[in-house]
């Protein structure tokens, strides 16, 4: 086709279809603008609401938390209560191990026949034993003072009654820690 218009229609109708061309790219780049937009905002919403919910959880555990303090401050009273306890017993005397050394220091022919405490401090126990001779009633004291846990023993009196059996009354100092 043969185009008869004059020059200035021509200018003028190619500068009308590049106009149109921009205005569809222009439109075209707002309505991407407002998409965007309204994505951000959307997110913003939704970030918000997030934020929200996280700090209401974080109210809750804080809360939660707190409540434990309670618990936690009867567990370290208990816990105090519990190491006092476990000093005072690792600090006692085992009388077990005691009774158990007197028998393996204890000669032949001496047999124990009390024992008891005598709120001394420094000789805190008092034994009574019969033996068969003078001898065994003296070597009494001696076995004892071999002992590892036995600090000082002395002999409180040596007496025989008219059967023949001597009675001997010991009194025992332990080893300080040594009765543990």
């Amino acid at each position: 086709m043969i185009n008869l218009l004059p020059p200035t229609v021509k200018a003028e109708t190619s500068y009308a279809k590049r106009n149109r061309t921009v205005v569809r790219y222009v439109w075209l780049l707002s309505l991407v603008i407002l998409i965007v937009g309204a994505e951000f905002a959307g997110a913003e919403v939704y970030i918000s609401h997030q934020k929200q919910s996280y700090e209401k959880d974080i109210a809750a555990k804080q809360s939660q938390i707190n409540g434990y303090k309670d618990l936690e401050s009867q567990a370290q009273a208990a816990n105090s209560r519990l190491k006092a306890f476990k000093t005072l017993v690792g600090d006692q005397a085992r009388f077990s191990s005691l009774l158990a050394d007197l028998a393996a220091h204890t000669p032949r022919g001496v047999f124990i026949n009390s024992i008891s405490l005598t709120g001394d401090s420094k000789q805190a126990v008092k034994i009574a034993a019969t033996a068969n001779s003078y001898s065994s009633a003296v070597s009494f004291r001696d076995a004892l003072v071999t002992s590892s846990r036995i600090k000082d023993a002395s002999i409180d009196d040596i007496s025989n009654p008219a059967d023949g059996v001597y009675k001997v009354n010991v009194t025992v100092a332990f080893k300080p820690g040594a009765s543990r």
